[in-house]
């Protein structure tokens, strides 16, 4: 029951934080292929959110990203890490932009493999 209470509350008042919200004249970045998001579907069951990587992206005529191709594992709910055997393929699922939450934009891993490099080099 209290566990129950907890991600009541919590799908009610923090998860909402995590989708970016802003007025509609706001510019923020599109969404790019390699980028890792969190999905956010109605039917996910309590702290079964998935993360996924943009596979594909489809810009409207005004140039902004509203739908993309997210690939994510279909891993079975309860199931540990260290035990997948990677038996469960890869789904692909379009999704509109907005009920997506961007983790790791696919430039802060390219800025950091550079970064990397040049340490490296020096």
């Amino acid at each position: 029951i209290v566990t129950d209470e907890f991600w009541k509350k919590w799908t009610e008042l923090y998860a909402p934080t995590l989708v970016i919200r802003r007025k509609w004249n706001t510019a923020n970045r599109n969404l790019r292929l390699g980028d890792v998001v969190i999905i956010a579907d109605r039917n996910t069951l309590r702290g079964d959110y998935r993360l996924g990587i943009v596979q594909e992206v489809f810009p409207s005529q005004d140039g902004k990203v509203r739908r993309v191709n997210v690939m994510y594992k279909n891993f079975q709910i309860g199931e540990k890490v260290q035990k997948y055997k990677g038996h469960n393929e890869a789904v692909i699922v379009s999704r509109s932009a907005q009920r997506l939450s961007l983790l790791v934009p696919v430039d802060m891993d390219q800025d950091q493999e550079t970064k990397s490099e040049a340490k490296e080099s020096v």
